[in-house]
């Protein structure tokens, strides 16, 4: 065993001296030379190790993106883009595009511009390139929602926009849903119907919120849809990214003492805290009806004609009621001043869904020249597509509405 194994060191002896021979033969070039490989290849390494930190920064700002667009769909859970698609459609076709109708004139057949809004996927279900795809086609939705606002700006674009929000109720029956629950899709559609306004320039939007007729409904929907006030406006109170975000100042039009007592509260207190707002004005109407506000605006006056008559009469010896300077008619431009809606332009356009053409008791001193939609949609349905035509077929009648207005300032 040991005669087998002693040659080893004197062979390893003998490789290391042919190696130090080697080095000892080489002239001061061959060092050069072999110092400039041995640079060159640790340059390589940088300049890999660079380019791989580069992309490693690229993947942790792609990350960061995609969470940032998480959290915003969490936010905004119903405010998703829409793109344009050119369809060909034919009169017979009753077709549905994502939930929503599609309107054609059944006496032609043409192209019809439908806004289709993307589905939304839960951000635990998607894998990173799905995400990554998600947020090029919002990006995408983004860019052509705006090119089409930007189209519509060039006709005459409304300043005020009322909705009356009819087809919650309905909605949620049609679905089997829980009671309450189209109300709060509804909301979602409201919030959504707000930024879109706003993205358009729209400066004044004033929603049908609650009727005062809608106390005559069962008790325990009155309590829900009280309770549901009561929530929503304390969200809009405890997070007011949306709202600051276009400045929103919003107001409430109607009785405020018929509400119930935390409902009132909550709603002076949003009051409040928007009063300063600048941007986007938004009027809930609730509880409401044209004919309490007339009534209202009416009795405000007589008290102001009768304060009026009782200063000028103080110090009055004789006690003679001479009528001088107090009027007994009512003025127009009176009652304008003490409706709920003054300073604030009248409607535009009036937008009612579900189909109905009934007013329903609502903006009826302040409507005379609105211009009526009534899009087949439910109100949790209404989309930007019906936002879209509404205000082309209000550009469409403008020139009628105008000289309306300019009529009846003349006869003034």
């Amino acid at each position: 065993m040991s005669s087998s194994t002693a040659p080893a060191p004197a062979a390893a002896m003998a490789v290391d001296d042919a190696e130090d021979d080697q080095l000892a033969s080489m002239s001061t070039e061959d060092d050069i030379r072999a110092s400039r490989l041995l640079d060159n290849e640790i340059r390589v390494l940088k300049d890999e190790l660079q380019r791989t930190n580069l992309e490693l920064e690229s993947f942790k700002e792609k990350i960061k993106e995609n969470q940032d667009k998480i959290k915003l769909n969490k936010q905004l859970p119903y405010l998703v883009g829409n793109f344009v698609e050119i369809l060909e459609m034919n009169p017979e076709d009753e077709a549905k595009e994502d939930g929503a109708n599609i309107d054609l004139d059944s006496q032609r057949k043409g192209k019809c511009v439908v806004l289709k809004t993307s589905t939304r996927q839960d951000p635990k279900a998607e894998n990173p390139n799905e995400m990554v795809t998600a947020g090029v086609l919002s990006s995408l939705q983004n860019f052509l929602r705006k090119c089409l606002i930007a189209s519509l700006s060039y006709g005459p674009m409304p300043k005020h926009i009322a909705f009356i929000m009819d087809g919650n109720r309905r909605y949620a029956k049609f679905r089997s849903m829980q009671e309450g629950a189209g109300h709060r899709m509804g909301f979602s559609t409201l919030i959504a119907s707000l930024m879109y306004c706003y993205e358009m320039g729209v400066k004044y939007i004033t929603v049908y919120a609650f009727s005062i007729d809608n106390f005559k409904r069962d008790p325990s929907e009155v309590e829900s849809l009280m309770q549901l006030m009561e929530e929503k406006i304390n969200e809009l109170l405890e997070n007011q990214s949306v709202i600051n975000k276009i400045k929103c100042k919003i107001n409430f039009w109607g009785n405020l003492d018929l509400l119930y007592e935390p409902v009132r509260l909550a709603a002076e207190k949003l009051m409040a805290s928007t009063a300063g707002n600048t941007g986007l004005v938004f009027s809930i109407c609730m509880p409401y009806n044209s004919t309490s506000e007339i009534v209202n605006a009416v009795s405000e006056v007589c008290a102001e004609r009768m304060e009026m008559f009782q200063s000028e009469h103080i110090g009055d010896c004789n006690g003679h009621a001479a009528n001088n300077g107090v009027r007994s008619e009512i003025s127009v431009a009176e009652l304008d001043r003490h409706m709920y809606s003054a300073g604030c332009p009248d409607p535009d356009i009036v937008i009612r869904t579900s189909g109905e053409t009934r007013l329903s008791n609502f903006l009826l001193w302040q409507t005379t020249f609105s211009h009526l939609q009534n899009p087949d949609p439910l109100w949790p349905e209404f989309s930007f597509r019906h936002l879209v035509w509404a205000i082309l077929q209000y550009q469409r009648v403008y020139p009628a509405l105008e000289h309306n207005r300019k009529l009846a300032k003349k006869q003034l």
